[in-house]
């Protein structure tokens, strides 16, 4: 049992405790807090797999000059998207669904809700379009899926919410499409999802 001396003692840390769980990163200090508790590592890790720059302007043409094929409705939701203002590099992290910790095939909701108990954070919506400019070498028959918040592009012939995919096929024809988040598959445990590393 604690005396009154150290009750005092954790007093303060304590009160910062709950000030950062009431802070923008709230879910992620629970989620390290409950790791301390099963003596796990409070903060996990992650390779960073490629850091890329937002903010450089692109038009279709950029898609077009790279032979890049980009479904018209995704061209469509880039008049939805938020760009940076300024240039800025982020840190990318690619993990399967399994890598995060699932054995059966989750909603989109629990993926990222686990990505954030880890540290890591959504992707800006400009990362797919900027990936995809800026990741030319990507392997035949490889995609990825870009964690973000779903972007929903009225009066396209998908009136729907959904994330930015990328891969190339196996012709070695590079693409970027839209999928509904918790699209299912024969891969989707072994799909891989990007994520930012907060520096």
């Amino acid at each position: 049992m604690l005396g009154t001396s150290a009750l005092a003692e954790v007093a303060g840390p304590l009160k910062d405790f709950a000030e950062r769980l009431g802070g923008s990163r709230g879910t992620q200090w629970l989620g390290a807090f409950k790791r301390f508790l099963r003596k796990e590592e409070p903060w996990p890790k992650f390779t960073v797999w490629k850091t890329i720059k937002l903010g450089m302007e692109h038009r279709a043409l950029d898609f077009d000059a790279r032979r890049i094929r980009i479904l018209q409705d995704v061209l469509v939701s880039f008049n939805t998207v938020s760009f940076a203002v300024t240039v800025v590099e982020v840190e990318l992290v690619v993990l399967t669904t399994t890598e995060l910790g699932f054995k059966v095939v989750p909603r989109y909701e629990d993926i990222w809700r686990r990505a954030l108990e880890w540290g890591l954070e959504l992707c800006p919506a400009e990362v797919g379009p900027q990936l995809r400019l800026q990741y030319l070498d990507q392997p035949r028959d490889d995609r990825l899926r870009i964690a973000m918040n779903p972007v929903v592009v009225a009066g396209s012939r998908r009136d729907e919410e959904w994330v930015y995919e990328m891969g190339c096929d196996k012709d070695s024809i590079l693409w970027l499409d839209g999928i509904h988040p918790d699209a299912r598959s024969y891969d989707a445990l072994s799909r891989r999802w990007v994520f930012v590393q907060p520096r």
